[in-house]
């Protein structure tokens, strides 16, 4: 099978996962929100915000190693599966020996239980993660995205039953653990490798040398899950800090396809390094996807959140529908960029990513404690469109390794989106749907990508065969 194909069949049945997990999430969102209210649901979130800001980097970027190389020896994948099983041992007993500091850091003790849960799941993830890299690695995503779309399953089901059966904070945290668990087994049944102690330097190092840089980067811009609960919640409280975690949570959930991208990214840019006029052509219309799959999704949310936030979830979670569209904007602007990061990474411009990501995290928490300290929770949506001026470092590198990429298919149709993201702050929901409508319209009139871009996805949506 070619790349093209692979590529075509993989990103359908994430593009599917993705839309399966937009689904199921935002039912268990909808449901554990409602009946857990802003102050508990944000005791669970705060934990999951510990969580990620670990998981996200805790393979030392040898995740990233194994997919981008070309050549790869069977003793040095053993002896990486075997870091894999050390970090996660060594990093499940640190998270859950932290477990005190990070409740007391962020005021609440209720979490000190939940964070030594979830750092069995951690061991599981990192388990998990080594097979994964092995299937993007041979471009399988299909496997990964039907794997990762019955964990989702999983999650919330288990989730939404025990919240029913009045388990509180407990029922998410609980379906991250069966999640994790069930991904591992289906990951390992797919991708086995040997779980044993093979730790030679000769295939370590190389490994730790891109991946350290790779995950250093990646630590810095981890950083951005802390804000919540080292932030927002010793200045405004729990009861904000899950206002604000569920808006976020519902401008991921609305990003169909960013993921599927980000996936996707490396292993399939990397098979067109060595052509650089092909890669900028790639970068630029991925960067048009990107937009075109994230951008109006959000608007059109955005033109009913007033309506639809608190007839999901609650009255009390009104303030999240007038976070939504300055969160939203940010967003899109941000993954624009992702393939940037990618090509960086390429490249092994690692100090850039690093560069890009700390100039990310000074911005957003400069700015959002300050506006919150002044203006409260709206000061939070200060921080996160201030971050966006991050990009321009991701600019600056990029450009030094990879010309010729074209900013303006994505450019065109991030403004149309903004259009009626900035709309709906100020006017009704049926004035600004109108607002909508005619900025779509003059979207895909004005821009030959947009329409390309979604006949591709029509044409791709048919039955593929080998």
């Amino acid at each position: 099978m070619d790349i093209a194909t692979k590529v075509k069949r993989g990103g359908k049945v994430l593009a599917m996962r993705q839309v399966t997990y937009m689904g199921l999430s935002f039912a268990n969102t909808m449901v554990i929100a409602r009946m857990l209210g802003p102050v508990n649901y944000g005791i669970a979130s705060i934990t999951l915000n510990y969580f990620f800001f670990v998981f996200w980097f805790a393979d030392l970027g040898t995740g990233d190693y194994i997919v981008k190389e070309q050549e790869i020896s069977d003793d040095a994948l053993r002896s990486l599966a075997s870091l894999h099983l050390v970090l996660g041992i060594v990093l499940a007993a640190l998270f859950s020996l932290a477990a005190p500091i990070l409740a007391w850091a962020s005021t609440q003790p209720e979490i000190t239980p939940l964070v030594r849960c979830v750092s069995i799941a951690l061991l599981f993830e990192l388990l998990a993660s080594f097979s994964i890299n092995l299937m993007r690695r041979e471009l399988d995503f299909a496997y990964v995205g039907g794997i990762e779309m019955l964990c989702q399953v999983f999650i919330y089901t288990t989730s939404l039953t025990l919240v029913f059966l009045g388990a509180s904070y407990w029922a998410p945290i609980i379906g991250l653990m069966v999640g994790s668990l069930s991904k591992f087994i289906l990951a390992y049944r797919k991708a086995p490798y040997p779980i044993s102690l093979y730790l030679k330097k000769q295939y370590l190092k190389p490994a730790l040398n891109f991946g350290l840089r790779v995950s250093g980067a990646q630590a810095l811009s981890n950083l951005k899950v802390l804000l919540v609960p080292l932030g927002v919640t010793p200045i405004l409280g729990i009861g904000a800090a899950g206002i604000i975690n569920l808006t976020v949570r519902l401008t991921q959930q609305l990003s169909l396809l960013r993921q599927v991208t980000r996936f996707m990214s490396l292993g399939v840019l990397s098979k067109f390094a060595t052509d650089k006029e092909r890669l900028a052509r790639v970068t630029s219309k991925g960067m048009a996807y990107q937009a075109l799959m994230i951008g109006p999704a959000l608007a059109l949310f955005a033109v009913f959140s007033t309506w639809l936030i608190p007839l999901v979830f609650g009255e009390e979670w009104f303030v999240s529908a007038k976070l939504f569209p300055a969160v939203a904007l940010a967003f899109v602007i941000l993954s624009v960029f992702d393939l940037h990061i990618t090509i960086l990474k390429l490249y092994e411009k690692l100090g850039a990513i690093a560069l890009h990501f700390l100039a990310y995290f000074l911005l957003l928490y400069s700015t959002a404690c300050l506006g919150m300290y002044l203006f409260g929770i709206w000061g939070y949506i200060i921080g996160q469109l201030f971050s966006t001026l991050s990009v321009f470092v991701l600019l600056r590198y990029t450009h030094r390794v990879l010309t010729g990429i074209d900013y303006s298919k994505a450019f065109g149709i991030v403004l149309f989106s903004a259009i009626p993201l900035v709309a709906s702050v100020f006017m009704k929901p049926i004035p600004t749907f109108v607002v909508y409508i005619v900025s779509m319209t003059m979207l895909f009139i004005f821009s030959k990508t947009s329409r390309e871009i979604v006949v591709e996805v029509l044409r791709s949506a048919k039955p593929t065969h080998s």
